[in-house]
């Protein structure tokens, strides 16, 4: 029995938070978060567990955001199977409410600044202090700014309402059903190679590539590495590109590996340059126990029994081909989507815009949650924010 299944035993019978910890410090996959399991998911290991299996996590209560706080703090913390990175922290975890609460009474400046950079984008921030109603539709309008590089975040904004917070699930259905296909191939490429982790993300991309005759095809592997291999070759030739090149090595279980996962590309790059080309994904492949330091011998062939042509001469194809050239991006409106939706309307506010300026009333200055709104505000680099902060006496007339 492998971790992956001894941890999901535990789960399902005695789980005890230290046991389950203890597997996942080993290597194990999750096939979905742990917060959708009522038996633990309150627990603070549920977010160690999260990180060490690289799966989606959420904070509900109080030592889980110290837990958070502490693990981000560590300058030791490895993270299974990536490197030490903060950042892959981040992209694993999703803002709720009680997060930005906390976030709002935090006292550790480090962590603070550390959240503000990791984050990397205010859009992301700005966003959910708009959904809990901390800020105004006005000031959530003047300072929500569009650019190719802030798409990637209004993407994960709706991706995540429509799988786990449920609120603006028509977010995403809309702006999805509106893309041509080019740009719904796109889509489903980028939720499954970075978003697929949890599986019911996963077989909604597999069943929307099935409905829409999708071609989703990446350099190096064929499937993104999120799930035991069993699993990911159910949908090996059905759904992914097939290969034309296998391999064969004296190692039965490497040899499995890499003609399920490497594409044909990435057959012939190993074929060519094998230690640095390998070696340079090994991240990937410790959860699957590949020993990357070892010296395998390859023998690499043509599949004779296998013709692409079919594909490669068909008008679907020729029509994705020429979608791709004439491909300009795709423009995600989550700004005007949300405020339609929420349309939040307040008789009194804490702040305001004046001539392009953003005015903070001087007796809301003072209560805590404004203070810490209008210390992140200041110590952005956004030159609007910089420049155009203003402190006056409210006047309610």
């Amino acid at each position: 029995m492998d971790n992956t299944e001894l941890f999901y035993k535990e789960l399902n019978s005695t789980c005890n938070p230290d046991t389950l910890l203890k597997i996942a410090k080993k290597g194990i996959f999750l096939y979905e978060p742990l917060f959708t399991n009522n038996k633990i998911k309150d627990h603070e290991n549920v977010i160690e567990i999260s990180i060490l299996a690289g799966q989606y996590f959420m904070i509900f209560n109080r030592k889980q955001y110290q837990k958070l706080v502490e693990l981000i703090s560590r300058k030791d913390f490895t993270i299974y199977p990536h490197l030490n990175n903060h950042y892959i922290i981040f992209n694993i975890f999703i803002i709720n409410k009680y997060f930005i609460e906390q976030l709002m009474i935090e006292k550790n400046n480090d962590f603070l600044l550390l959240i503000h950079e990791r984050l990397s984008n205010k859009i992301t921030i700005l966003l959910y202090l708009y959904k809990y109603n901390y800020i105004s539709t006005k000031i959530f309008y003047s300072f929500y700014y569009y650019g190719n590089k802030h798409n990637y975040f209004n993407f994960v904004f709706e991706l995540y309402e429509y799988f786990y917070h449920n609120e603006f699930k028509n977010l995403f259905e809309n702006t999805f059903d509106a893309l041509d296909i080019t740009g719904k191939s796109k889509i489903i490429s980028e939720m499954l190679l970075f978003y697929g982790r949890d599986i019911n993300i996963f077989k909604y991309c597999i069943k929307k590539i099935k409905q829409y005759h999708l071609y989703i095809r990446y350099d190096y592997f064929r499937i993104p590495l999120h799930f035991p291999i069993e699993y990911l070759k159910e949908y090996n030739d059905d759904v992914f590109f097939p290969n034309e090149l296998f391999v064969t090595c004296e190692d039965k279980k490497i040899e499995e590996f890499i003609n399920t996962f490497f594409s044909d590309y990435f057959i012939l790059v190993l074929s060519n340059n094998y230690n640095d080309k390998y070696k340079c994904y090994e991240r990937f492949y410790s959860r699957y126990n590949i020993d990357i330091d070892k010296l395998y011998k390859f023998k690499y062939y043509k599949k004779k029994d296998i013709n692409l042509d079919y594909i490669y001469n068909s008008e679907e194809y020729k029509n994705f081909l020429e979608g791709n050239k004439n491909f300009k991006g795709i423009t995600y409106n989550t700004r005007d989507n949300i405020i339609n939706l929420i349309n939040i309307k307040k008789e009194n506010s804490y702040f305001d815009v004046l001539d392009k300026k953003l005015v903070f009333f001087k007796y809301t200055c003072e209560e805590p949650y404004i203070r810490k709104i209008f210390n992140i505000l200041c110590s952005t680099p956004h030159e609007v924010f910089n420049n155009y902060i203003l402190i006056k006496d409210y006047n309610p007339n």
